[in-house]
């Protein structure tokens, strides 16, 4: 009977432990695992209407609104390079686009993701150009922060674990010890 007890009490204890560890520590992907792609691609798409001739213009600034001149960019769909252009001394650029979809403006020093739109197809909130911020990519979301990382450690994970179990059965034991001694 004792046994069954202490079987019941662990069971709890790690079902409780469960609630309490956060989930990202079951991810298989870590913060610090990511890479620049998938920064890029949890930013924010900036729908962007192509001009007339099929020219997408734009402008390449750092992280204070600096213009960025002769920098070296890329465009790209689908994981594949379509044309390549640089920076003029105010960091504007264009690239000839034949047809509409998701594009990716890419430079050294960041990533722009862009839906590009059609001559008169474009949403009334769309751009006439599109913007690359160049520096430390925002990723939206949440990291889990302090808390999360601490139980991620495993040898922190074990000894909460093993507290858990631990406590209730020495609790238990407690108060089976009192009732023998009265």
């Amino acid at each position: 009977m004792r046994l069954l007890s202490w079987i019941r009490n662990a069971f709890v204890c790690l079902a409780c432990s469960g609630l309490v560890i956060p989930d990202a520590c079951f991810c298989a992907e870590t913060q610090t695992d990511r890479s620049a792609s998938a920064a890029s691609s949890a930013s924010k798409i900036q729908d962007v209407a192509i001009q007339s001739g099929g020219l997408m213009r734009g402008h390449v600034s750092d992280k204070v609104g600096k213009p960025v001149a002769g920098r070296e960019l890329i465009l790209v769909r689908q994981g594949r390079r379509v044309a390549s252009t640089r920076t003029d001394a105010e960091g504007r650029f264009v690239f000839t686009v034949e047809q509409g979809g998701l594009l990716q403006v890419a430079s050294a020093g960041g990533v722009a993701s862009i839906r590009a739109w059609q001559l008169n197809t474009a949403p009334p909130n769309s751009s006439e150009s599109a913007s690359l911020i160049e520096g430390d990519p925002t990723v939206r979301g949440q990291s889990g922060g302090p808390i999360a990382a601490l139980f991620c450690n495993p040898y922190i994970l074990a000894a909460t674990v093993a507290l858990l179990v631990a406590v209730p059965i020495i609790l238990h034991n407690r108060r089976d010890d009192r009732g023998a001694a009265s």
